[in-house]
């Protein structure tokens, strides 16, 4: 219950096939194109995480560097988010997490992704799981993506990512979309995944809230949606270390330390640990 209440909820709507299909109507051709990757807030005079290296370490997904198996399920279980706030259109990416509840799947992302400090919470907001092995760049047709699209229902995120100003709320730059198990899905009719919950459809990973092993001894692979190269799944691997010391003042804040900004890929992206 400690963490329920620290959570704040947006608006909480028990979607029906009408309400998924007129979130999926909105995102016609035009409003894809127009959605940009969503940016934390920028610091007072400079960027938001400070100097990064010059280089480009991000990287297609294929060929995966996992064994097959875990390639698959990694690919089926991420996905592209689309969303608007404040009257504009963005993307951002999120993976399907294992929860105990029976009626939601959870996607998890950035907090930025789902509640902004001026402008509350997104709408609008669909998942397009393994949008790189859909049929076409992204469109509207969500007949050609190999899951369908989902929408989500409801965002939660943080009370100290809704209430405290930026900077000082990056530590809790996380959130959820939840997706109700029923009335969510919009793809071809008649398959498999039409009477089927998000989590049953693609699987879920584990997540951990386990404070992270900063050390710079163990990899870590981060796999995101690109703002760029529609629709490639990215991915970019180092090891997870502390900011440099006045990047900006907050007591934790974690960084791939050789991935930059090249693919705009870091926007609600998943981290593995292997």
């Amino acid at each position: 219950r400690r963490y329920q209440n620290r959570l704040r909820e947006g608006n909480r709507h028990r979607p029906t096939n009408a309400m998924a299909a007129a979130a999926m109507d909105y995102w016609d051709p035009d409003r894809m194109a127009s959605a940009v990757p969503k940016e934390q807030h920028q610091a007072v005079g400079g960027n938001r995480r400070g100097d990064r290296r010059d280089n480009t370490q991000w990287n297609t997904y294929d060929p995966c560097p996992f064994g097959n198996d875990q390639c698959d399920a990694l690919q089926n279980r991420s996905g592209r988010i689309y969303f608007t706030m404040g009257g504009s259109n963005y993307l951002c990416s999120g993976s399907v997490v294992t929860d105990v509840a029976t009626d939601r799947s959870i996607v998890i992302t950035a907090g930025h992704c789902v509640y902004d400090y001026c402008d509350g919470f997104a709408s609008r907001a669909i998942f397009i799981p393994n949008q790189q092995d859909s049929t076409a760049d992204t469109d509207d047709d969500c007949s050609n993506d190999p899951f369908g699209c989902w929408y989500a229902t409801m965002g939660v995120v943080d009370l100290d990512w809704a209430d405290k100003p930026f900077p000082e709320s990056i530590p809790w730059d996380y959130g959820y979309y939840v997706v109700d198990a029923v009335g969510s899905w919009q793809g071809s009719p008649g398959t498999e995944y039409e009477d089927m919950s998000l989590e049953d459809a693609v699987g879920t990973l584990p997540v951990s809230f386990a404070t992270p092993d900063t050390s710079g001894t163990v990899d870590t692979w981060a796999l995101g949606y690109s703002g760029s190269d529609d629709p490639d799944l990215m991915s970019c691997t180092d090891t997870l270390q502390l900011e440099p010391d006045g990047a900006y003042p907050v007591k934790v804040a974690m960084a791939l330390a050789d991935c930059n900004h090249a693919c705009d890929c870091d926007h609600g992206l998943s981290l593995i640990h292997i």
